[in-house]
């Protein structure tokens, strides 16, 4: 276990950047430290309201890797048990970060795949 937070907060002004800072797995979203950080970290941002835009990157050289491949093959971690076992896990676990995010951003229909800022949304239309 590092000793560094797995996720930095930063606040510059209405821009928030959210960094992954486990680069020793790649970032990888496997372990419930790393889930209950992002959540953390998204119920942050969802509480403060003068955050216009949103940054998620990451230290190291890569973004992130998803879940733990190794961990997925060896079904160990979030990724054992049955299938109601790795259902409620992912419940638990990845899906709880969406739900967290969800409060702050929406998906953006123009441009599948990205998403666009609720609050931002709301200040440019009310100038």
């Amino acid at each position: 276990m590092s000793e560094n937070p797995i996720v930095l907060f930063d606040v510059q002004g209405h821009v928030v950047t959210i960094t992954l800072n486990r680069p020793e797995t790649c970032h990888a979203i496997s372990e419930m430290d790393m889930v209950e950080a992002l959540v953390a970290a998204c119920e942050r941002l969802n509480c403060d309201t003068s955050v216009r835009v949103a940054i998620l990157t990451a230290t190291g050289k890569a973004f992130c890797s998803g879940g733990n491949i190794k961990d997925m093959r060896d079904k160990q971690g979030m990724f054992a048990g049955d299938e109601q076992v790795l259902a409620e896990s992912y419940r638990q676990g990845i899906q709880r970060i969406s739900q967290a995010r969800s409060a702050f951003c929406q998906e953006d229909h123009e441009a599948p795949g990205s998403v666009i800022c609720k609050q931002a949304t709301r200040s440019i239309h009310s100038r």
